[in-house]
């Protein structure tokens, strides 16, 4: 429960601050809205796969960094979302690693 109670505060936090970054006229509401239904898939799926599934979230934020990218360069993104997306994908995966290498728990 620990973990679903700290994925929830995590998924809280980035809404938050994907929304004042659309208030701010750096997101429009469509790429908001698809982050955070990306972002509660990936929420879900750490919840539902545990420690078996970690190398599919890894994939998964790969993916979502590539697509980010793609839209970025189509002109549907705005290169600064790209680059926040790239960041917090890469600090996670970070973390991830750290975490498994130190052998703390989840």
């Amino acid at each position: 429960m620990r973990i679903l109670s700290g994925i929830s505060v995590v998924g809280l936090l980035l809404a938050i601050g994907f929304g004042f970054l659309t208030m701010a006229g750096l997101l429009d509401v469509n790429t908001h809205i698809g982050i955070s239904l990306v972002g509660i898939l990936i929420a879900l799926l750490t919840h539902m796969l545990g420690k078996e599934g970690r190398d599919l979230l890894a994939a998964l934020l790969l993916l979502l960094v590539i697509a980010s990218g793609l839209a970025a360069f189509s002109g549907l993104l705005s290169g600064f979302a790209h680059m926040v997306i790239a960041i917090l994908a890469t600090a996670g995966s970070i973390w991830g690693h750290t975490r498994r290498f130190l052998s703390l728990p989840s």
